[in-house]
């Protein structure tokens, strides 16, 4: 068991070590950007997973959403109160998956943005520098949001519309 607990503590040792290149000797400066190449290509396919992560969540609360509202009844029951509110609750935790992806992908980028110093060219960091500069440019978060807000605006109308008029919009 000891082993184990010093292998994996080896292991971590490391990943850290690695990960902080410039600091200690580590050898050939060839070698130590071989490394800090491969450690940045990681980081690019970890953010491209995440990034098609968020998209599948995504598609999955639009298809949960539109699903709800095509079953949504027409008339003041406590079938269509209990859908409206499902339907809202579901975009509170839409807004909180988009948050938790925001934040992720704000950690990954600063990661790959700190190898990129350390290397001879730095593409994300160059065009992200390009994008910031813009006055039209909004973050896809921003853009994202709007949907989880604009399902549960639809939701708080529609259950109204039932409530004072029966069904008739």
């Amino acid at each position: 068991m000891k082993m184990i607990r010093s292998l994996t503590s080896m292991r971590k040792f490391h990943f850290e070590w690695d990960y902080r290149m410039g600091q200690g000797n580590f050898g050939e400066k060839e070698s130590n950007t071989s490394v800090i190449l491969a450690q940045w290509q990681t980081c690019v396919q970890m953010a491209d997973s995440m990034s098609k992560r968020r998209d599948t969540t995504n598609h999955i609360f639009v298809t949960i959403n539109l699903a709800l509202l095509a079953a949504f009844p027409w008339n003041c029951s406590i079938k269509s109160i209990f859908i409206a509110f499902l339907g809202v609750f579901l975009c509170f935790l839409w807004g909180i998956f988009i948050r938790n992806y925001k934040l992720l992908n704000q950690a990954k980028f600063c990661v790959i943005h700190d190898l990129e110093k350390k290397l001879s060219s730095g593409p994300f960091m160059d065009e992200w520098n390009h994008i910031k500069g813009k006055c039209n440019y909004k973050e896809g978060t921003t853009l994202e949001l709007a949907l989880p807000l604009l399902f549960g605006f639809v939701y708080v109308c529609v259950e109204l519309s039932t409530f004072f008029y029966g069904g008739a919009i």
